[in-house]
């Protein structure tokens, strides 16, 4: 079986046995890409669930699924996300789906208890990573920061706004102490 094929039976499983009222038309799919910032993503626009690689175990691919999945009516990890992912823990519990049951509830317990990453701290991780690569462009730079919070470019600026304002706050930053200390040496 291909993973393309392994993928499509997963997901059809997912949809049926945790989610029988969701999408009942069919318009979902899932989709394979290695490419993807992150290890799943949902595209609620092209209604499309995307992967970037297919786990080795089963339960971790519907787990996967079922992140994703939940994504479709909650597109952060807030309240709504986490009574979705109980719901269905709940559910798989209930129609025997002990492991998946128990693995969908550890991840919102982990999501729960991960530290919150404020819009604060990524401008400040902007700002250092500008520093700590003066001769970075500023596409650089968001590329790295938005791969690291599992984010596409545009994605990443639509969040955070004022994320070029921070590395030109750096770049300036970078320039005057380069400049005083060009002073200092002359002396």
């Amino acid at each position: 079986m291909t993973e393309d094929d392994r993928l499509k039976k997963s997901f059809d499983f997912v949809r049926k046995a945790c989610f029988p009222k969701w999408d009942y038309v069919l318009k979902w799919t899932a989709k394979l890409d290695p490419s993807l910032p992150s290890q799943g993503k949902c595209l609620i626009g092209s209604k499309s669930i995307i992967v970037k690689f297919i786990p080795d175990s089963d339960d971790e691919l519907y787990l996967l699924l079922i992140h994703e999945i939940c994504h479709s009516s909650a597109p952060h990890h807030g309240e709504r996300w986490v009574t979705r992912m109980l719901r269905t823990a709940k559910r798989a519990q209930k129609i025997g789906l002990l492991t998946l049951s128990n693995l969908v509830a550890e991840e919102v317990k982990q999501y729960e208890e991960s530290e919150k990453i404020s819009t604060a701290e990524t401008y400040n991780q902007i700002f250092d990573a500008t520093l700590n690569n003066p001769k970075a462009s500023y596409e650089d730079v968001r590329n790295a920061v938005a791969r690291d919070l599992g984010l596409y470019p545009y994605e990443f600026e639509r969040r955070f706004k004022k994320s070029k304002k921070s590395y030109e706050e750096a770049r300036e930053y970078f320039q005057v102490k380069a400049e005083k200390t060009a002073k200092s040496t002359k002396v």
